[in-house]
């Protein structure tokens, strides 16, 4: 792994996904203020549900139909001590500071990350990558809809860091808990089992186990079926990529491009995205050493960012790559798969869609006219974060056919810098 000051295209990444976010947010009070705290009200409602002995599946946000309670009936309980408060507002409130504490750890565990793998990082970059996994476009968006992305993926980047440290069991059980809140992250254990990490695997089908037991013998089996059925099998193939995927629409996928090639078979672009990407992950899998300071996480990155291009994701799930892509950022050596990576991350901080670029640039003359002729098409297609995703991804290609991916572990199991202990 590279070591001493970060390089200015690195450091350029992380200001950009900051300035980025601001924007974001800024555009989002402006453009949509009444979707303020509206995934978590709906959490609230749900709570409210569960304690009233109501449907949770009927649950959604008011004014807003097509953003139901998609969460385990055991998940609810979570929420219940919310309702404390009195009012969905004020607990919003709360809820976001813990939020924003999340997404700040995410930055703090991924510097130890790098920090095991023997990369120093100055105070002053620790702050900045801190600050940029607390305030990217994509975190950003989460913490305002009151989203809980960013306890997950600190969740995640927790399990990163004690898979490092060879705590395998605790490992398991914190890469459990995302999957068993939003299902898809399950097949981030393919990572796990690539590392014939047993203990780890055991350990986080057990934690899903036990969730569902809990459920069940909370729940009874009615709520539990009816969440399989109005929340998980519809998520599969979403009705939004019938006939093709809209330019505006908010998915990190391969299956968007491919719904313009396909567009009448949504059935099969799971099955397309899914053959697409394997390579990739085969191709990193067999170059890599599982036991590598760097190609243990230039694989760790290959399966997030294969996972999520893979399924219908939304693009606010950006946020599960961050315990892989800030300490490859900060680590990773020079060459052409760094300027990839790089260029990749860079792309990743663009949370843009063509119809709001299409109404900033309305007015704008021959110029403006032009930039939007020529957008849309690229932004139909895919958008910045796609392309971002895809371009890291050759960018670990590239660098895990280098020797530095093959080299074997050098970390012990606490080099923390001393700078870093104190957050």
């Amino acid at each position: 792994m590279r070591d001493g000051p970060l390089p200015t295209s690195v450091r350029a990444v992380f200001v950009l996904g900051i300035v980025t976010g601001v924007v974001t947010v800024a555009s989002l009070l402006v453009r949509s203020p009444a979707m303020a705290g509206v995934n978590f009200e709906v959490y609230y409602l749900a709570a409210e549900t569960l304690l009233g002995g109501g449907d949770l599946y009927a649950v959604a946000a008011p004014g807003f139909p097509s953003l139901p309670y998609v969460y385990p009936p055991v998940v609810t309980v979570v929420f219940l001590p919310a309702l404390v408060v009195g009012d969905w507002w004020v607990a919003f409130v709360l809820f976001s500071v813990g939020n924003l504490v999340a997404a700040a750890a995410v930055g703090v565990l991924a510097l130890h990350v790098a920090a095991q793998r023997g990369v120093r990082v100055s105070r002053r970059d620790q702050v900045l990558v801190v600050s940029f996994c607390a305030v990217s476009a994509q975190m950003v968006a989460s913490l305002y809809y009151g989203n809980v992305n960013p306890v997950l993926a600190s969740i995640l980047a927790g399990g990163v860091l004690a898979a490092d440290r060879g705590r395998a069991r605790v490992t398991g059980a914190l890469f459990a808990v995302p999957a068993v809140v939003k299902v898809f992250p399950a097949a981030f254990g393919g990572y796990l089992v690539w590392r014939r990490s047993w203990r780890a695997v055991g350990a986080a089908i057990a934690v899903g186990v036990l969730a569902g037991v809990v459920s069940l013998v909370l729940f009874g089996v009615g709520p539990n079926v009816a969440w399989v059925e109005s929340a998980v099998l519809p998520r599969g193939t979403p009705a939004a990529f019938d006939g093709g995927l809209a330019a505006g629409a908010e998915y990190l996928t391969l299956r968007r491009p491919l719904s313009l090639v396909v567009p009448d078979a949504p059935g099969w672009l799971g099955p397309l995205a899914a053959l697409l990407v394997a390579p990739v992950v085969v191709d990193v899998f067999r170059h890599v050493d599982p036991h590598s300071d760097l190609g243990s996480l230039v694989a760790l990155y290959t399966v997030l960012a294969a996972v999520l291009v893979a399924l219908p994701s939304y693009q606010v799930y950006y946020v599960y790559l961050l315990p892989a892509l800030v300490p490859l950022l900060v680590g990773l050596p020079a060459g052409v798969g760094r300027r990839l990576f790089v260029a990749g991350a860079a792309l990743g901080t663009l949370s843009v869609q063509f119809p709001d670029l299409a109404a900033v640039l309305d007015g704008g003359g021959v110029l403006g006219d032009l930039v939007v002729t020529v957008a849309e098409p690229i932004l139909t297609v895919g958008t910045p974060p796609l392309y971002g995703v895809l371009l890291t991804l050759v960018g670990c290609v590239v660098v895990a056919r280098g020797p530095a991916a093959a080299e074997p572990a050098a970390w012990g199991f606490d080099p923390v810098e001393e700078s870093l202990r104190r957050w």
